[in-house]
């Protein structure tokens, strides 16, 4: 009789485990994959899954030493998925030979000082990284001289770039600035994007919709602008170009909140509408209402999510705002509505590292004791949600969680 193996993980799934928890520790995987054979192929998936050029990055490899890494060990090049790369740095011209053919995400940095002096073979480099085949995400990061360049950068991008995000872009010649140094470029065939997040990079809008953009922002279905501080009034306007389309919907409270001059997001012209995400301090949670009552009864909306960080020391006027905003909210007619999560997330400005300047063991112990602080807080809040929530909560619709740290004040 063969013996008995109780249920639980194979031991190919407890390694993967162990090495997914010292993901974010360098030296811990490094040390798996040269001490421990059994080790070694798991390990090297998460050293070599993405790789930056910045030096100051945990996951930095030196250009010129992937390179000689890629060569005597060319089993780890299809391991690499993400590569960050500086389109001020020099050397990053020669990722664009060392068999990078199953990266699927790119990440790109502008240049130091608008770029002035663009260093032509790696943005080359750049460019042809996000024309391969297998690419379907690109991350864009600094600043840009010119908008042009940005037409340069993506001229070569396939159907299978599908997401594109800009994170705190800053472009220093627009459309309408003056003559640009490139020539203007007509797309016969453009990019079709399905996922978008333009985060305080708002100088991008009008490149967005314009003739001399790669991308087709017409079939979006996911759509992130939650933090747009200073395009308020041009979201609305940039979402009508895939309002049929739109299933995922992220953006802050002060897009619908008439207190910031609002509302400039009108939910109404969404109907295939069904993830909804604001990012929102909890104390606001009520100025959502007005924007969800004027949906079409027959909307649907299967997921409401409001993150935002956890509140100090809540009052009794707190909590009173609280059980009005579960009433009203539990009041309105979402036929297909399945959950209502709050993500509670913790604030980085509870805590000024910069501030503590005194002997390392104090610093630490003072560190200790703003991470326990923030760990309460949030945990405070979290109980104090379920209890002033309880029509919410009855329907079983209420889910709390913790959640990363993404609210930014707009």
């Amino acid at each position: 009789m063969k013996p008995h193996n109780p249920p639980g993980l194979q031991v190919p799934e407890l390694l993967e485990q162990i090495v997914e928890f010292l993901h974010d520790d360098r030296e811990a995987l490094q040390s798996c994959a040269t001490s421990s054979r059994i080790l070694t192929s798991v390990a090297q998936r998460h050293l070599f899954y993405a790789i930056t050029s910045f030096p100051t990055q945990a996951n930095y490899i030196a250009p010129g030493r992937l390179c000689a890494i890629l060569a005597d060990s060319p089993h780890l090049a299809p391991l690499i998925r993400r590569v960050d790369l500086n389109l001020n740095t020099k050397s990053d011209a020669g990722l664009a030979g060392v068999g990078l053919s199953h990266v699927q995400e790119i990440g790109v940095w502008g240049m130091a000082g608008g770029g002035r002096n663009v260093h032509e073979p790696t943005l080359d480099t750049a460019r042809r990284l996000i024309g391969s085949q297998l690419v379907q995400r690109v991350e864009l990061m600094g600043s840009y001289r010119d908008i042009r360049l940005l037409g340069r950068l993506f001229g070569d991008c396939t159907p299978h770039l599908q997401e594109v995000v800009f994170k705190y872009v800053f472009v220093k010649q627009t459309l309408g600035d003056g003559d640009f140094p490139y020539p203007l470029v007509s797309w016969a065939v453009r990019t079709r994007l399905t996922r978008l997040a333009l985060l305080s990079s708002n100088r991008l809008i009008a490149w967005l919709v314009n003739e001399d953009c790669p991308f087709d922002i017409s079939h979006l279905v996911d759509v992130d602008v939650s933090v747009s501080i200073g395009m308020h009034t041009h979201t609305q306007p940039l979402l009508e170009r895939a309002r049929s389309t739109i299933q995922r919907l992220r953006f802050s409270m002060a897009l619908v909140c008439p207190a910031h001059g609002g509302p400039f997001i009108d939910l109404t012209r969404f109907p295939a509408l069904t993830h909804v995400t604001v990012n929102t301090p909890m104390g606001e949670l009520p100025n959502i209402l007005p924007a969800m009552a004027k949906l079409d009864p027959h909307n649907n909306i299967r997921e409401v999510v409001f993150a935002g960080p956890a509140v100090g020391g809540p009052g009794e006027q707190f909590e009173a705002m609280l059980r009005e905003f579960d009433s009203a909210f539990a009041a309105f007619p979402l036929p297909t509505l399945e959950r209502v999560e709050i993500q509670v997330q913790k604030s980085q400005r509870s805590f000024n590292a910069s501030l503590v300047s005194d002997v390392s063991e104090r610093n630490a112990e003072m560190l200790r004791l703003a991470q326990h602080c923030g760990v309460a807080d949030r945990q405070k809040t979290a109980a104090l949600l379920r209890e002033c929530l309880p029509v919410l909560s009855s329907k079983r619709l209420l889910i709390i969680t913790e959640g990363e740290d993404r609210w930014h004040s707009s």
